[in-house]
């Protein structure tokens, strides 16, 4: 990705690392995230993509529950608060949009709103893919879920058109099964994580997780740069279960399932949360 612009202070980046795991972020090596401060640990808001995105879709972001601390604890004050005749702003709240979605609100506010999604849920030929980005202004679906290349290519273009402040979001797909990346040294057609499956491999799991996180956050300098005075939310959807209780990947409830590692910066200003163990 080359190097882009600043964006202005209300920008606003929110990356989904797909199925990424807490524990995954805690061990893996992330120089360019590191700048945002270690790994929350944070609960999603559903087990699998569609189901998640829909929630954040309408201000509902992992979280820390309990924690009563803004945008850390959505139940505390939402980082992005829909507004309408019903509901009403708190003081604790951060961006208040109006409209069906956040996405929506910061449309109808004068932001660009431009989007990719790496995984088949935001497949704009299926019903649920519409659905899920019917209200970006501009969205690229690689139609593959191993293309981040392709999509930070995609945003750095769609990044340098005009000067109102944006709404970037980005799903990649590479920390999702099978946890492939380009150029690794395994076959994307081989899945360590299959739901039932009889050759599952745990450490296979951890090591090409890590690996694929590592491929893409050594990726997103740029775009961390690009919104470096503005806000950024880097989180994952949900988790993946390697095992735990007999169960392999996602779309069912556990807490592997639901905890997820969880980046944020508010206007430029670092966010930070409790401390947990891996």
């Amino acid at each position: 990705m080359t190097e882009l612009r600043k964006l202005p202070p209300e920008s606003v980046l929110l990356v989904t690392l797909d199925s990424l795991r807490y524990d995954t972020a805690v061990r893996a090596t992330c120089s360019s995230l590191s700048r945002l401060g270690p790994p929350i640990r944070a609960m999603a808001p559903a087990h699998f993509t569609f189901a998640s995105h829909a929630a954040m879709w309408v201000g509902t972001t992992p979280g820390v529950p309990g924690l009563k601390q803004p945008f850390l604890d959505p139940k505390w004050g939402r980082l992005f608060r829909l507004v309408n005749g019903k509901v009403r702003a708190t003081p604790r709240d951060g961006f208040l949009l109006p409209g069906r979605s956040i996405i929506d609100g910061f449309g109808q506010l004068g932001y660009r709103t431009v989007g990719t999604g790496a995984v088949d849920w935001f497949d704009p030929g299926t019903p649920t893919g519409a659905w899920l980005c019917q209200d970006f202004q501009r969205f690229f679906y690689p139609q593959t879920p191993s293309a981040l290349g392709s999509q930070l290519a995609w945003l750095s273009k769609e990044l340098t058109t005009g000067d109102a402040p944006a709404f970037c979001f980005l799903n990649a797909g590479e920390t999702h099964v099978p946890y492939w990346h380009e150029g690794a040294s395994w076959s994307p057609g081989e899945n360590p994580c299959v739901p039932y499956g009889q050759t599952n491999s745990r450490a296979l799991c951890e090591s090409r997780q890590r690996s694929c996180l590592e491929f893409i956050e050594a990726r997103l300098a740029p775009l961390l740069d690009a919104f470096s005075e503005a806000t950024i939310l880097v989180t994952a959807d949900h988790g993946d279960c390697w095992g735990e209780d007999g169960l392999w990947e996602h779309g069912t409830w556990h807490a592997k399932t639901m905890e997820v590692p969880l980046w944020l910066q508010v206007r430029g200003q670092r966010v930070t949360g409790p401390e947990a163990a891996p």
